[in-house]
């Protein structure tokens, strides 16, 4: 992993009030102001302002994590993919059974209609073992006598 991450600081600091100057009474032996000296009060502002970049490299001593992540990444991927998959089946399923029960009643779409390319693949065929048309033709050779007939031959 490689990491750039520039960054800027700066600061400024004084003190307030700001007073380059002040005014400094000088006084008489009896305590009486006698008049007022500017004295400078030394105070300054700093100010500064700093630019620079971080570049970190890191690699990890231990590739154990790192696999595994990329596997359980791919797991849940295969995962994801499996449960579109599920259900694009279950969607076209379910199509197909529509689709049958509507062509086995005589229903389907118009040609021109924007859903007829829906059921137009689906073929309905006959049950597998069932023979169409099936009938059944019974001959018997033998007279067969009825049996609340008087006659009993």
């Amino acid at each position: 992993m490689l990491t750039f991450s520039p960054f800027i600081t700066d600061s400024h600091s004084f003190s307030k009030p700001r007073e380059y100057l002040y005014d400094s009474p000088v006084y008489s032996d009896e305590g009486d102001i006698l008049y007022h000296q500017q004295v400078r009060t030394g105070q300054k502002d700093n100010f500064s302002l700093n630019l620079g970049a971080s570049l970190t490299f890191s690699m990890p001593l231990d590739k154990r994590f790192q696999e595994r992540c990329l596997k359980n990444a791919r797991l849940q991927g295969d995962h994801q993919q499996q449960l579109i998959d599920n259900k694009k089946l279950d969607w076209h399923i379910a199509r197909l059974r529509e689709c049958g029960k509507l062509r086995l009643a005589g229903i389907e779409f118009a040609k021109d209609s924007p859903y007829f390319h829906l059921c137009e693949d689906v073929v309905v065929k006959p049950k597998m073992g069932q023979v169409l048309p099936h009938r059944h033709v019974i001959s018997s050779p033998l007279k067969v006598a009825d049996p609340s007939s008087p006659d009993k031959n």
